[in-house]
């Protein structure tokens, strides 16, 4: 399937699984989500990452002085794997998928339900 065929999959619901993707906000929506930034993403960040106030606050408390892995907001992600459904909703609220990188489908059901209901009926 081609990319677009993908992503509408994933609108309609009829494409359920992870999607490992490059997303960002449009520049036309970078206003309307500058309080929150909606892609969460784990990336190393250092005191040049931060703005002045907190480099300075940084280096007055001799803190990051080494680099460190963080989770972060932000308006775009590269190769970040998400779940088809938060997928689905950075799609309605205007963000753009640059490419896909790989999709992982698999059926939307409880796969541990009768293990969860043995471990409750044991009780």
């Amino acid at each position: 399937m081609s990319p677009k065929r993908i992503l509408s999959e994933v609108r309609n619901e009829h494409l359920f699984g992870c999607m490992e993707v490059d997303i960002r906000v449009p520049e036309h929506l970078k206003e309307k989500f500058s309080e929150r930034c909606p892609i969460f993403k784990n990336t190393e960040i250092s005191r040049d990452d931060t703005g002045e106030f907190m480099k300075t606050y940084a280096e007055e408390y001799n803190i990051m002085a080494q680099p460190c892995g963080s989770l972060i907001g932000s308006i775009k992600a590269e190769k970040v794997l998400l779940v088809t459904p938060l997928l689905k909703w950075y799609l309605e609220h205007g963000l753009v998928v640059m490419k896909v990188h790989q999709v992982i489908e698999f059926t939307p059901e409880p796969c541990f339900k009768p293990f969860g209901d043995a471990v409750s009926d044991a009780r």
